[in-house]
């Protein structure tokens, strides 16, 4: 019988704590269970800071934070890293392996923020608001603040981040549908 830490009222059924419905902790949550075979029930959370709370305080034993809400305590020694989604592993965490590297497929896309303008703005206008934020992201107190955060400063222009999107959202799309996702 498992600890009752991470673990919920069903024997042998530990639970995947996540922010709350939808997010992109509770995605990777259902991957991970699908790629390993565990027996995972998800749990979600009202508010990263709550789950955060949890698992310091030790009512859980284990959460999918994303790193930005989380890097804080990693960097206090009050969390663990045990894996990191992505392609490549975390910069600020080097020693930190990626799930794939640990032998769990599935999550690679990272968990990205992004900067949008409403359909129909012209695209010399998208390319100078790309190119400014670019240039932003990339200076050197902006990508170092960013990295301390635990985000990857990507700052990529605008047809490489659209080729993310083009790469990412069916895999977002298929670890929904495969894991029966829902907001509710």
């Amino acid at each position: 019988m498992p600890s009752r830490k991470g673990a919920c009222a069903t024997p042998n059924r530990a639970s995947a704590r996540s922010p709350g419905n939808g997010t992109t902790a509770h995605i990777w949550g259902e991957t991970f269970r699908r790629q390993t075979g565990l027996d995972t029930v998800h749990a979600p959370f009202k508010s990263s800071a709550q789950m955060l709370t949890d698992v310091t305080g030790g009512q859980i034993g284990a959460a999918w934070p994303d790193l930005a809400s989380a890097m804080g305590l990693v960097q206090g020694g009050k969390l663990k890293v045990l894996a990191v989604t992505g392609r490549q592993r975390h910069p600020s965490l080097p020693q930190v392996p990626t799930f794939a590297e640990s032998g769990i497929q599935g999550l690679e896309p990272y968990g990205w923020y992004g900067i949008f303008a409403p359909a129909g703005t012209p695209e010399k206008v998208v390319r100078k608001l790309s190119a400014a934020w670019v240039d932003a992201v990339r200076a050197a107190p902006i990508h170092a603040r960013m990295l301390e955060m635990g985000l990857v400063p990507a700052g990529d222009p605008y047809d490489a981040f659209a080729a993310m999107l083009r790469t990412d959202t069916p895999i977002w799309g298929k670890a929904i549908q495969d894991g029966g996702i829902t907001l509710d």
